[in-house]
């Protein structure tokens, strides 16, 4: 208990309520429980600095050495993801397919088929802006085109191509894949390539 707090309350008590002797005296035995005489204190005994015995090499603790850590293992490459979508036209059987490897920023690419030349061009296919989010390959299958001449067009809103992706069109004929045209993704704007189903 805090010497002050004791000797406040001792004080406090025999000014108020003339407080018993026997509380006071109860006061006082622990006002002087808590005082140490400074004679009482034999400073070789007690308080004496110990020192400690020589430990020899043999009775030393061992200390193992710490673990080996080996580094994580080196994930694998992850497969690129595809995506297969198909179109079916009214024509005569003929087949191609567009396969396009995008690259992170697959939302700034559009793409679009178109059929005929000049004023009879025809819209066939279209991919917008923001239709595909994700990295990866897709590949759209064109079934059942009729013969003629077709164009691709590719444009990337980023001014800066497919980084590290690709383009190809390929003709199908009973299984057989035929590559037609290809294109790395180094282009700013867009890219557009002529092309003849027979």
């Amino acid at each position: 208990m805090n010497l002050f707090l004791v000797a406040v309350l001792a004080i406090t008590l025999s000014f108020t309520d003339k407080a018993s002797a026997s509380v006071l005296r109860g006061l006082n035995q622990a006002l002087s429980s808590l005082f140490v005489d400074p004679g009482d204190i034999n400073l070789n005994d007690e308080f004496a600095p110990s020192v400690s015995p020589s430990i020899t090499q043999s009775e030393a603790p061992s200390i193992s050495p710490a673990p080996t850590i080996s580094p994580a293992p080196t994930p694998s490459p992850t497969e690129t993801p595809v995506k297969q979508e198909y179109f079916a036209g009214n024509g005569n059987g003929k087949t191609f397919m567009v396969e396009i490897l995008y690259d992170q920023n697959a939302y700034e690419n559009s793409w679009h088929i178109f059929r005929g030349t000049g004023v009879l061009e025809d819209a066939i296919y279209s991919v917008d802006f923001g239709a595909v989010q994700d990295w990866g390959m897709v590949r759209t299958t064109f079934e059942n085109m009729p013969t003629g001449q077709y164009t691709f067009v590719m444009a990337d809103v980023g001014n800066d191509g497919i980084d590290g992706g690709r383009m190809a069109i390929y003709e199908i004929d009973g299984g057989l894949q035929t590559l037609v045209w290809e294109h790395g993704g180094d282009f700013q704007f867009m890219v557009e390539k002529v092309f003849y189903v027979t």
